[in-house]
This record gives C-alpha cells, structure tokens and sequence, in this order.
C-alpha cells in the first residue's frame, strides 16, 4: 500500500483534501488560537477559568469548550 503524504506520487489526494477537524487543543494549541502565551493558557486551565480534561497527563481543551469560554468573556467585556 501506498503511504499518502505531501510527496507521495500514487494520485490520490484524499488524505490532503479532509483534515481531520480537532475536538480538543492541547495548551499550546489554544495558545495558539487565543493569540496568548502558553503560560497565560496554563494559568487559566489551572485555576479552572477555562475548561480542560485530563487524559492520562495530557491537559486537552475541548474546542467547544474553549469557543463557549471566549463567547461569555467578550459578552462580559461588552457588558453581556
């Protein structure tokens, strides 16, 4: 079987045509999304302020979780 990369020469291009769409970010992801430092996000999850799961010793942000956070802090900046 072929490996379907980036340089793969077999033709197809599905495996390049539908990313698979994150559920969840890791700290450096949704620092990333956010536009803040990994230690602001850290600081965040850690005090609960934003919502996290534990896998194993992974700290995951449920990428809903994290839209949900971002819509409630704009209303509140907005005076929601």
């Amino acid at each position: 079987m072929p490996k379907h990369c980036d340089t793969c020469t077999c033709g197809d291009t599905s495996a390049s045509e539908s990313p698979v769409e994150p559920i969840c970010y890791s700290i450096p992801e949704a620092a990333d999304a956010l536009s803040l430092g990994e230690t602001t996000v850290r600081e965040l999850v850690l005090r609960g302020e934003i919502p996290s799961v534990t896998v194993g010793r992974r700290r995951l942000i449920p990428v809903e979780r994290l839209r949900e956070w971002v819509r409630l802090q704009s209303e509140q900046s907005n005076g929601g």
